[in-house]
């Protein structure tokens, strides 16, 4: 099972030789951005603990977010679970799925849980960071950290699932070595998002104020993974437009490189410094909604200041 995974080779290799001392921490942290393949490898270090697939597995549970955050209930639910001995393998294996997103209280209980594990028990603690995690869990975690996939790897895995060279390497690029939002890129309509947003550019020096009204309301009704992707498309797009303004004469350092030709006359209005300042109002903008800042209000400033720049000349 471990030749499913893709890339992760000293992770591996580190989970492989801890299954092979027989001392298994009852506490490990899968850290790393979001897509990059955590819950697979932490699936199949579950199958290798109880020597059987995990489907329906009697002595393996995942316990994920509810809603926006994983609650108490859900980790009273595990204690009660955890107090039973393994009914057909040596251990209970448990992924904790989203585990940064524990409330505080949901977190009290589980470091008690973490300070007193039953012999038999393995949590999987899974993460985009650790750090919104309390300190005391952390600690007792064995820590395995987990980085964006290199877009070579990346690109010969979407290759070896059966897509063209072309549409592989671009998806790799525009997944930023994240595999699961890569394949979805590959899917039918996978595209959508990033040609809206190309739209979006291209219209920006004409785009009159109710359409970029419109366009903030709309942004803001999407669900948070799909505003991040719009986030991210609108990053990467004005930054490849950064790339055809500094004349590099190089496509293939464009991520959207299926679009190259497009974004050599999408370019012509701007200059570098104001993609520049654009980029950074998205970064403002982020730190912003990480602030709890009015969503609405954040993006219409944001849309605001892209025209203005987009609009004014040297």
């Amino acid at each position: 099972m471990w030749n499913e995974i893709i890339g992760h080779t000293q992770i591996i290799a580190m989970l492989q030789a801890t299954l092979a001392s027989g001392k298994i921490p009852h506490a490990m942290l899968f850290s790393g951005p979001a897509g990059v393949g955590k819950m697979t490898v932490a699936r199949v270090l579950a199958a290798e603990l109880l020597k059987a697939p995990i489907d329906r597995h009697p002595d393996f549970t995942v316990v994920a977010a509810e809603g926006s955050s994983v609650k108490i209930e859900q980790i009273r639910n595990l204690k009660r679970q955890s107090a039973h001995a393994p009914h057909t393998a040596e251990w209970q294996v448990c992924i904790l799925e989203n585990a940064e997103r524990m409330t505080r209280e949901a977190a009290n209980s589980f470091l008690k849980l973490l300070e007193e594990p039953p012999g038999y028990m393995v949590f999987i603690l899974v993460a985009s960071t650790a750090a919104p995690l309390l300190p005391t869990i952390v600690s007792r975690c064995r820590i395995f950290r987990f980085q964006l996939l290199p877009q070579a790897i990346l690109a010969d895995a979407l290759q070896q699932k059966g897509f063209s060279p072309d549409q592989a390497n671009l998806c790799a690029r525009l997944g930023e070595g994240r595999l699961q939002p890569a394949i979805a890129l590959l899917q039918a309509g996978g595209l959508q998002r990033r040609n809206q947003v190309l739209d979006f550019v291209g219209a920006l020096p004409t785009t009159d104020m109710p359409s970029l009204w419109q366009q903030a309301v709309e942004v803001t009704k999407l669900e948070a993974g799909e505003a991040e992707a719009w986030r991210r498309f609108l990053l990467v797009v004005l930054r490849d437009l950064l790339v055809c303004c500094l004349n590099c004469g190089q496509q293939d350092v464009l991520f959207n490189m299926d679009q190259a030709a497009r974004l050599s006359v999408m370019a012509e209005p701007w200059e570098a410094k104001r993609l520049m300042g654009a980029m950074q109002a998205i970064y403002d903008l982020e730190r912003s909604l990480a602030a709890n800042a009015n969503s609405r209000l954040a993006y219409e400033a944001l849309l605001i200041r892209l025209k203005e720049l987009a609009q004014c000349r040297a």
